[in-house]
């Protein structure tokens, strides 16, 4: 993307937040679409963690509190990430809405590098999950 379509896409936001009556999303709004993707991930791991205890607690001693202790320290780094990855972008799509995010490419690029990232989180957990179990 070249310096000068940044500068044209960012004048037309910038105008269209001129014309348009938007409204400041809340919190809850914002974190619910944030966690909405996220959720996916904690699933995932859920089951990792399901069949993990299912294939290998009868093996001798099964050491539950390290499988809790490795979810919910890999579950709140990414999470922890993705937020502030996100947190910015997801605000400013809900208060300009579809109709304007379709029409920029600016915001085009940030999707897409959003859905990467959640691309990419799945697929660390699934491989972690993966390991994990082989293990």
């Amino acid at each position: 993307m070249k310096r000068s379509d940044l500068e044209k896409d960012v004048a037309f936001i910038l105008d269209r937040f001129k014309t348009i009556d938007y409204e400041i999303p809340s919190n809850r709004d914002i974190l619910k679409v944030i966690f909405s993707k996220l959720v996916i991930v904690y699933v995932l791991q859920m089951i990792f963690i399901v069949v993990d205890v299912f294939f290998n607690s009868s093996a001798g001693e099964y050491h539950y509190f390290d499988t809790v202790v490795l979810a919910l320290g890999s579950n709140a780094f990414f999470s922890v990430m993705f937020l502030m990855l996100t947190y910015n972008s997801v605000c400013i799509k809900l208060a300009l809405g579809d109709e304007i995010i379709n029409q920029s490419v600016f915001f085009k690029l940030i999707m897409k590098k959003i859905s990467f990232y959640s691309l990419f989180i799945l697929s660390v957990n699934t491989i972690v999950g993966c390991i994990l179990l082989w293990s």
